[in-house]
């Protein structure tokens, strides 16, 4: 689901750059914490089943896992930041 903002929200800058900057570390670090805790616990539990499984099958799927979340956090950064302006917008 994609917002998109009225004209006249997108005419006025209502977060600055170094706004958008900040929010945008904040959901990556928060993106690369969370993955690296499910991993974890994914792995841990594979390596306890099965050693060899956990190398061969759940290192791969965790880095192509990883790869694709990491491709898609713009996407996600972009709806974050379009709909707090919206809310901005909104409350003015």
């Amino acid at each position: 689901m994609t917002t998109t903002l009225a004209p006249a929200v997108l005419e006025e800058n209502l977060l600055t750059t170094t706004e958008r900057a900040e929010i945008a570390k904040k959901i990556r670090t928060s993106n690369v914490i969370a993955f690296a805790l499910v991993s974890l616990a994914v792995f841990t539990l594979v390596a306890v089943i099965n050693p060899l499984l956990a190398v061969t099958v759940a290192l791969p799927l965790i880095a192509v896992v990883g790869y694709a979340q990491y491709r898609g956090q713009d996407e996600q950064i972009a709806r974050e930041l379009d709909r707090i302006e919206l809310e901005i917008a909104t409350i003015d």
